[in-house]
């Protein structure tokens, strides 16, 4: 399964946004992951769901900030906008707290992964 098909199975997301935006904002999450674990942790759990689930909701959340994309099913859909192709200020805010509620999710589970982190691969924080 692709990146891609992995968030779309977490969140709706508009068919027309390319399939190469989503596998970018994964990547992006992926690195911003390593980076957070550390290239002995990543290793560690590369088989992981969590650390796939990770890496899927940092990727949505950055895909939340950059793109109104998101179907009518999902939480940010609002029968109230102003018309077709305008952002109602309620939607702005809503974005940011979905996108905020995903990053969330992916610290915790990244929290969770870094603490099963054994001592002696020898974590330096800078």
């Amino acid at each position: 399964m692709s990146w891609a098909e992995k968030i779309r199975a977490l969140q709706s997301i508009a068919a027309d946004i390319p399939e190469a935006r989503l596998e970018t904002v994964a990547l992006l999450g992926e690195a911003r992951a390593l980076k957070y674990l550390g290239t002995e942790g990543f290793t560690r759990f590369a088989d992981d769901p969590r650390l796939e689930y990770a890496i899927c909701a940092l990727g949505i959340a950055n895909l939340i900030l950059s793109s109104r994309g998101i179907h009518e099913e999902s939480s940010v859909h609002s029968s109230s906008g102003w018309g077709e192709g305008n952002i109602a200020p309620s939607e702005i805010s809503e974005l940011i707290r979905l996108s905020k509620h995903w990053e969330d999710k992916a610290m915790e589970t990244l929290n969770q992964l870094r603490a099963e982190i054994p001592a002696e691969l020898g974590w330096v924080d800078i």
